[in-house]
């Protein structure tokens, strides 16, 4: 059985086994925007390491 928590409109609450893996997401998305950003400054022929 779980337990869930909602707010006074209805939305429940994020579980902390949820909260986790949300922010494991969002840090792996970030980690892949910047891969795209350093590739895209050495497409240019600047070096993102001396910035």
């Amino acid at each position: 059985m779980r337990l869930f928590w909602f707010d006074q409109a209805g939305d429940r609450s994020l579980s902390p086994d949820e909260r986790i893996e949300q922010a494991q997401q969002q840090a792996q998305q970030a980690e892949l925007a910047l891969q795209n950003l350093q590739n895209r400054l050495k497409q240019r022929g600047i070096n993102p390491d001396s910035l």
